[in-house]
């Protein structure tokens, strides 16, 4: 018998990625930076390969980005060796035509979440809906349409980089292994059970520099994780 599917909907900018306009300068390796300045958040591999090979779940990306912007970055984010294999496996893309406007932002584009909009979308095949379907976003105001589907995360933020420490996958492995509990536990309400066991990690064990840069997508076999990024003082010109 097949396992019933939930469909996981992943938010990209300050969750997954960091992405600016302008170079963020690691001060202790001020040369790392990725294609288009897009950070990636350390653990974000095991977080979706923990996803992506768990039989009951359905991942998308669902951004406020234009759908360009969200395969860019996707074609760096799946060039992570591990991830490679996986990639089929991930094809569902929400963009910002799939969120409502927030008016209570003096933002003309402010958006928030509108899970109307994915659950009728016809790649969702009607098989999805408010019993199912689990949102993750680091903005609490975006997804208070749909709290009791939701998870909200600890921002990815450019002082991650700016004050650089070791790097730590935790926060982001943390998630990965609670969100697979929740699918071998799921009985056919998942927000029962984010009700019961909501998501919770001591911010004291991963308060360190948050740093993977992209692959470039014409250099999708290495990824670029310096271990020494965060231990070498900047050098002398």
């Amino acid at each position: 018998m097949q396992a019933e599917k939930v469909l996981i909907l992943l938010d990209m900018n300050e969750t997954l990625i960091l992405r600016r306009r302008y170079i963020i300068k690691c001060q202790t390796s001020p040369n790392l930076r990725a294609v288009k300045n897009v950070y990636f958040r350390p653990g974000y591999d095991d977080l979706l390969y923990k996803l992506l090979t768990h039989p009951r779940a359905v991942v998308a990306i669902y951004s406020s980005m234009v759908m360009e912007s969200i395969k860019f970055c996707m074609d760096g984010m799946m060039g992570s060796e591990r991830l490679v294999p996986l990639k089929d496996r991930l094809s569902l893309y929400f963009d910002k035509r799939y969120n409502a406007k927030d008016t209570s932002k003096a933002k003309k584009t402010a958006t928030m979440r509108d899970l109307k909009k994915v659950w009728e979308d016809p790649k969702c095949m009607a098989a999805f809906g408010e019993k199912n379907t689990i949102v993750i976003d680091n903005d609490h105001k975006k997804i208070r349409m749909h709290k009791e589907n939701a998870i909200v995360v600890d921002s990815f933020a450019p002082e991650h980089l700016i004050n650089c420490k070791p790097n730590n996958r935790f926060y982001l492995n943390e998630l990965g292994d609670y969100l697979r509990k929740l699918l071998d536990d799921y009985k056919g309400d998942i927000r029962e059970q984010l009700k019961e066991e909501p998501f919770k990690v001591d911010s004291e064990q991963y308060n360190t520099c948050l740093l993977y840069t992209s692959p470039s997508p014409r250099d999708r076999q290495k990824s670029r994780m310096p271990s020494s990024a965060c231990k070498k003082k900047k050098k002398k010109k």
